[in-house]
């Protein structure tokens, strides 16, 4: 009967949904803070260890996206997920596929990286942009996980600072002589860093609306 679903549930789904996604959240911010310093170094052998840990952030993906079905079907699953209200699923829903997303450009940054250096490409130029898209990421979570909505600000004025590293980026890619495989390759780098600045702004904007007291 539901008592059985329920009992089977909880014991796949301990974890509070929250928790799964700050472990999400916790392994992009590692992935990417490791592309950054494989940027520096010119360290292969460490973006190989990005496009591995990858999955990871698949797997916490479907777990949260088959917590959130139980938890709307049956309450007691809702209250031991420590979802409290409808809004709550909704938000959490959109957060989780962000940081799949994120994820996922995390990955083609690391395997077009790693295609650069076999090719004695320089992929220093990316560290600048890669560490500022860090900061927004961090300050975007952090507004989620602590309820801090005074970090959301910092996200959309970093988010100008960005958008202007991007554009001068993109453009002496172009006046650069380099061959097409090449330069695809560093665009991939560049557009993947932009969608997951993108990404941050919809998790902070989340983040706002969660923060709104629902009367």
């Amino acid at each position: 009967g539901d008592s059985v679903t329920i009992e089977i549930l909880l014991d796949h789904e301990r974890m509070p949904t929250i928790q799964v996604l700050k472990r999400s959240y916790m392994i992009n911010k590692s992935m990417l803070a490791d592309v950054i310093k494989a940027f520096k170094e010119g360290d292969a052998k460490l973006l190989g260890d990005v496009i591995v840990r990858e999955s990871e952030i698949d797997r916490l993906y479907f777990l949260v996206v088959r917590q959130l079905k139980s938890a709307v079907r049956y309450q007691q699953v809702a209250e031991k997920l420590g979802i409290t209200n409808q809004r709550d699923s909704l938000g959490y829903r959109i957060v989780v596929k962000s940081f799949e997303r994120i994820g996922d450009h995390i990955e083609n940054i690391a395997k077009s990286g790693l295609q650069l250096i076999e090719k004695k490409q320089s992929i220093e130029r990316f560290e600048g942009l890669a560490a500022r898209v860090l900061e927004v990421y961090e300050k975007a979570a952090g507004a989620l996980f602590k309820q801090d909505i005074s970090m959301v600000d910092g996200v959309f004025d970093d988010l100008k600072e960005i958008e202007k590293m991007y554009l001068k980026i993109s453009n002496s890619l172009f006046q650069q002589k380099m061959g097409v495989q090449a330069s695809l390759l560093q665009k991939t780098v560049l557009d993947s860093l932009s969608r997951i600045s993108g990404y941050s702004a919809d998790i902070a904007e989340i983040a706002m609306n969660m923060s709104v007291k629902v009367p």
